[in-house]
C-alpha cells in the first residue's frame, strides 16, 4: 500500500504548499481565503494519515478509510446546503471517496496477505 501513501502524501503536501493552485485547478475559479485555509488544514490532514498508515496493519487502513468516508460524506452535505461551494464540495466528496475506497481494499489485501 506504499504507492497509496506516496499518493496521498503528494496530494496533501500540494493541498498544504500550493493551495490556491490546487483548488484553482480543481474547481475552475480562483480560491478565496477560506478555500486555501481550508486546502491547507485537509493538506496537513492527508500527510499525516499518510504517515500514520505507511507502515499500518489493517486496522490503521480501515480508520483512514473511515475518515475518508466520513470526509467524503460531509462534503456531500456542504455540495447539498452551500450553492456557491458545490463544486469544491462534490470535488473533494469524490477524491476523498477515492482515497476511503483504496484503504478499505488496502486493509482487505492486508489481511488477505497475511492470512495467506
Amino acid at each position: 500500500m506504499i504507492a497509496l501513501e506516496l499518493v496521498r502524501g503528494c496530494w496533501g503536501a500540494s493541498e498544504l504548499l500550493i493551495p490556491g493552485r490546487v483548488v484553482r485547478d480543481m474547481v475552475g475559479h480562483p480560491a478565496d481565503d477560506r478555500a486555501r485555509i481550508v486546502s491547507r488544514i485537509l493538506g496537513a490532514r492527508h500527510l499525516a494519515q499518510a504517515a500514520l498508515t505507511a507502515k499500518g496493519d489493517a486496522v490503521a487502513h480501515l480508520l483512514g478509510g473511515a475518515v475518508d468516508l466520513t470526509h467524503s460524506a460531509s462534503m456531500v452535505l456542504l455540495a447539498l446546503v452551500d450553492r456557491r461551494r458545490r463544486r469544491e464540495a462534490a470535488t473533494s466528496a469524490t477524491i476523498a471517496l477515492a482515497f476511503g475506497i483504496a484503504e478499505i481494499t488496502g486493509a482487505v489485501l492486508w489481511v488477505r496477505k497475511r492470512g495467506a
